[in-house]
């Protein structure tokens, strides 16, 4: 097993992708990240992008897949509702993939989205893994995680 097979694996959601370019073709590492998540890179996170070489190669995650991985250490800001979605938050146990920020109510913040990890109570039941729910009104508790670019950062 290659050593980046080993810091990447792909139980942990890792993709890796290589890109072949025509020659004199310039592509920075920002290209590579759009070209792999389609223009969304915020949806991403990336292990290794090496644009030394043809095939360039990219490795990968959809950050939900960082957000179950027990290894992943996020990073946590405030909750920002302009944040693009999805992103991932938590509070508490609780995190949720936002796919929605609910701002129609203001000042009542609102979120929908879905269960990662942990249980969601309301007066209508309790809500658990891969459930979509509306929660609201926010409170400070709530933390936005980012993932690092690299798993060692």
């Amino acid at each position: 097993m290659s050593t980046i097979a080993k810091r990447f694996p792909k139980s942990k959601g890792w993709i890796t992708a290589k890109l072949t370019l025509h020659k004199g073709v310039q592509f920075t590492e920002d290209d590579a990240k759009n070209f792999v998540s389609f223009g969304k890179p915020h949806r991403c996170q990336f292990g290794l992008i090496d644009i030394s070489r043809n095939p360039v190669k990219v490795v990968y995650r959809e950050i939900r897949k960082a957000a179950l991985d027990p290894d992943a250490t996020p990073n946590e800001w405030p909750m920002d509702m302009a944040t693009p979605v999805p992103f991932i938050a938590r509070c508490g146990s609780l995190i949720i993939q936002v796919e929605e920020c609910l701002t129609e109510f203001a000042p009542m913040q609102m979120i929908r989205g879905e269960i990662l990890d942990g249980k969601h109570f309301n007066d209508r039941g309790d809500y658990g893994l891969g459930d979509t729910v509306t929660i609201g009104p926010l409170t400070e508790h709530w933390r936005i995680l980012t993932f690092p670019d690299s798993p060692e950062d």
